[in-house]
């Protein structure tokens, strides 16, 4: 029997904005449910990305370090998020994070969204 942890990864809080993650643990995978960047100061004009509100505040890589580096500690050897779309697929692409070779994966590609994908460590 294993149990399912939910945590918020955060420490990212400086003068470009805040940001938050929250995931959940399984045995041996952290499952990015929700990251929250925000900027109210530079909004976005237009959007890069669908989901996207604020500039690019670079938040994000802080963030992910902070969850590699709870995972070495806890000896979890994988990072899952799901992409909204595309856009958002290459831009998790540049951190790493691979699509599943599933006919899961294949099928959100064929649409565009909720792609599955992972980082490996």
């Amino acid at each position: 029997m294993w149990l399912m942890k939910t945590l918020l990864i955060s420490g990212c809080t400086n003068q470009r904005g805040a940001g938050h993650i929250l995931a959940h643990t399984y045995p041996n995978i952290l499952m990015i449910v929700d990251v929250m960047l925000v900027n109210p100061y530079e909004p976005v004009t237009p959007q890069k990305y669908d989901f996207q509100e604020y500039h690019g505040l670079g938040l994000f890589a802080e963030l992910l370090e902070n969850a590699i580096q709870y995972c070495k500690q806890e000896g979890i050897q994988e990072i899952y998020l799901t992409a909204a779309d595309i856009p958002l697929k290459k831009h998790f692409e540049k951190y790493g994070f691979v699509v599943h070779d599933t006919w899961m994966g294949k099928a959100a590609l064929e649409v565009g969204q909720g792609i599955p994908m992972s980082m490996y460590l």
